[in-house]
């Protein structure tokens, strides 16, 4: 893909979006939201134009099959009989290479990658959405629970103890 100066792109394995400021060659210099520019391989860099993971969703067509779970994407599954989507928040689920991403922006992707479950489930008329975030720290679902609270027109609550254990927090959309 070509670049040219002033486009805006996003990055396939961080959250945010930047300015190309430079080409050289396979390399691309972005001057990113926080203000530092920066160096990325052009394969590392969609324009946001051509934002393929939202056209990619967008396009996204959930039938039933003859299992009982379908595999949306890498992270999201979809149950038809349930109309439950589930979608894992771990990090090694969300991107291709996880020591890409600095430790202070996996929360933002995954948080990032939550709201997009919550908002394709709304687009779909998906009624429930597991988020799968771990026990860990809890510093996921303290945040996730900070989203959600920002949200009208759903609950939340503790998923199911017997599948999920304490790690996971299940969405009813109306």
């Amino acid at each position: 893909m070509q670049f040219a100066k002033g486009q805006r792109v996003r990055f396939l394995n961080d959250v945010g979006e930047a300015e190309v400021l430079s080409v050289e060659g396979n390399l691309v210099c972005v001057l990113r939201s926080d203000g530092f520019d920066e160096w990325y391989p052009s394969e590392e860099l969609i324009v946001v134009e051509d934002d393929v993971l939202s056209q990619h969703l967008e396009r996204q067509t959930i039938r039933p099959k003859d299992q009982e779970v379908i595999r949306v994407s890498k992270s999201e599954t979809f149950t038809p009989k349930l109309s439950t989507m589930e979608i894992d928040l771990h990090i090694h689920n969300l991107v291709d290479n996880e020591r890409l991403i600095s430790k202070e922006k996996i929360l933002d992707v995954q948080l990032f990658h939550a709201r997009q479950a919550i908002e394709n489930a709304r687009k779909k008329n998906i009624r429930r959405v597991v988020l799968i975030h771990g026990i860990g720290q809890g510093i996921l679902r303290k945040e996730l629970i900070k989203l959600l609270d920002g949200y009208d027109r759903l609950q939340y609550y503790d998923a199911s103890y017997q599948k999920y254990g304490h790690g996971a927090t299940e969405v009813e959309l109306w």
